[in-house]
C-alpha cells in the first residue's frame, strides 16, 4: 500500500491498521460473513485491484475505518467513519446478534471530531459560496411562472364535462342529529350549568371535612364545600384521592359517609 507520509497524523493507529489488514490478507474467511474493504481508500487514490482489496469481518471492517479515521483525520475518512456509525446496527439475519457495536463515549467523540473536520473543510476558499453574494439578496423571490396567465373558456368547459355524471360526495347526506335533538342537548347543558346536582356525573357522596384553622367539622358533598368556601375542584379532588393531606387548612376525616 503506497500512501503519502505527509497525510498520516497518527503513526500508532496507522501501524495498527496495517497489522489488521495484513492479518486478514493471510486468514481464510470462506466460512464467515465478510465485507470487501479497500486497503488504500479510493478517495485517497486507491483502486479496485485485488492487491488493494481485503475481505474483513464486520467487526474488523468497523475497526479498520476507525483506525483510518484516527490515522489520517481528514474529511474523507471522517465521513466514512460517520457512515459506519450510521449502520452500526446492521444484522446478518434475524436470528443473529448485532454485528457492530459502538459505545457512547466513542460515538460522542466521533460525532464532535467528524463535524469539526467537515466544518473546517467548508471554511474560506473551500466554501463554494466564498466571495459570492446571492443574486436576489434583499429582493423578493422570483414570481410564479403562471402569474397573470388566465385560462380560456375551453379549459373550464373541459373541467365541467369531466365532472358530469359524478355523484357529489355530500349528495343526500344530512345532519345526523335532528333539530329537536340538538335543542334538547342545548337545554340539558344549560340546566347542568345552572344546577350541577342534575348532572349525571355529579358526586353525591357525603364526606367528613375538618378545618384546623376554624376548628370546624362539616359533613357535605365536595361540591357544596367548594361552593361555600370558594375552593378549587382540582384541589378537593386530590384531597379526596389522598394525593395530598391538606388543602387550604382542610383535611378529610372520613370518606363516603353516605351516598
Amino acid at each position: 500500500m503506497k500512501t503519502n507520509v505527509n497525510w498520516i497524523k497518527s503513526w500508532h493507529y496507522y501501524r495498527r491498521y496495517l497489522k489488521l489488514v495484513g492479518y486478514y490478507k493471510l486468514t481464510n474467511t470462506l466460512n464467515v460473513y465478510t465485507e470487501k474493504h479497500h486497503i488504500l481508500p479510493k478517495s485517497m487514490g486507491g483502486n479496485n485491484n485485488k492487491t488493494n482489496l481485503v475481505k474483513l469481518t464486520p467487526r474488523a471492517h468497523y475497526l479498520a475505518h476507525y483506525m483510518l479515521w484516527k490515522a489520517y483525520g481528514n474529511k474523507e475518512m471522517a465521513f466514512a467513519w460517520h457512515c459506519m456509525n450510521s449502520i452500526s446496527r446492521t444484522k446478518i439475519d434475524d436470528s443473529s446478534k448485532y454485528i457492530r457495536y459502538i459505545n457512547s463515549k466513542v460515538y460522542i467523540k466521533s460525532i464532535i471530531e467528524t463535524r469539526k473536520i467537515l466544518r473546517e473543510s467548508k471554511l474560506g476558499i473551500n466554501n463554494p459560496m466564498y466571495g459570492k453574494s446571492p443574486t436576489n439578496k434583499g429582493k423578493p423571490g422570483p414570481p410564479s411562472p403562471r402569474k397573470g396567465i388566465k385560462m380560456n373558456e375551453d379549459f373550464y368547459k373541459r373541467c365541467s364535462l369531466s365532472h358530469m355524471g359524478n355523484i357529489p360526495w355530500n349528495k343526500g347526506k344530512t345532519n345526523p342529529y335532528s333539530k329537536e335533538y340538538r335543542q334538547k342537548i342545548s337545554h340539558t347543558t344549560k340546566e347542568n350549568f345552572k344546577n350541577p346536582k342534575n348532572h349525571p356525573r355529579y358526586d353525591h357522596t357525603i364526606y367528613s371535612f375538618y378545618n384546623e384553622k376554624l376548628n370546624l367539622t362539616i359533613n357535605c358533598t365536595r361540591f357544596d364545600l367548594e361552593k361555600k368556601y370558594n375552593l378549587s375542584n382540582a384541589g378537593l379532588s386530590r384531597l379526596i384521592l389522598c394525593q395530598r393531606k391538606h388543602y387550604h387548612d382542610w383535611t378529610i376525616l372520613k370518606q363516603k359517609i353516605s351516598t
